[in-house]
């Protein structure tokens, strides 16, 4: 489903800058390809996996970590770049978020998931009440920018479909 209505799904954190006044904050930018026909099956699924990916599953949460930490470690990589995202992220906002949701600091922040839930069995629930959290102040219907690239036509059932599907939330 997911190349079939997300293709290409992507998650991107952006820091506007001052200039951005009121939207100076973090931000997350989700996008994907996907045809104007499929539109509303597609935003059903994106919505379908961000309010109700399984967060009880502690085994399958450490699998997935245990999978992807080693290619999270940019450590083990070019150095040279490495110590460039860490400079950068000292003097730039945008870059700073960055590092944290993607870079080595978000791999530190990954590694000590995987450390918590092998140490202490009561640090899922710790884990999964963090991430409703997050997720309940990102997905929101007062707090969405929506953009789409498509014929007029198609743009003006696109926002129709948006506004039903996110507008229940």
């Amino acid at each position: 489903l997911l190349y079939q209505y997300l293709y290409s799904l992507s998650f991107n954190p952006i820091y506007p800058g001052e200039d951005a006044k009121d939207n100076h904050h973090p931000m997350l930018s989700i996008g994907w390809y996907g045809l104007a026909d499929d539109y509303k099956q597609s935003l059903e699924l994106l919505v379908e996996i961000l309010e109700n990916t399984d967060l009880t599953d502690e085994a399958e949460i450490k699998r997935v970590l245990d999978k992807y930490l080693p290619a999270l470690d940019q450590s083990r990589g070019d150095g040279f770049a490495l110590a460039q995202i860490l400079g950068f992220s000292g003097s730039d906002m945008e870059r700073r978020y960055t590092n944290y949701l993607q870079g080595q600091e978000f791999y530190k922040f990954a590694k000590n998931v995987r450390e918590s839930l092998e140490a202490d069995p009561s640090y899922i629930e710790e884990l999964r009440e963090k991430i409703t959290s997050v997720r309940d102040l990102i997905l929101r219907r007062d707090n969405l920018i929506v953009m789409n690239t498509a014929s007029q036509d198609n743009l003006d059932k696109m926002e129709k479909v948006s506004e039903e599907i996110l507008g229940a939330l």
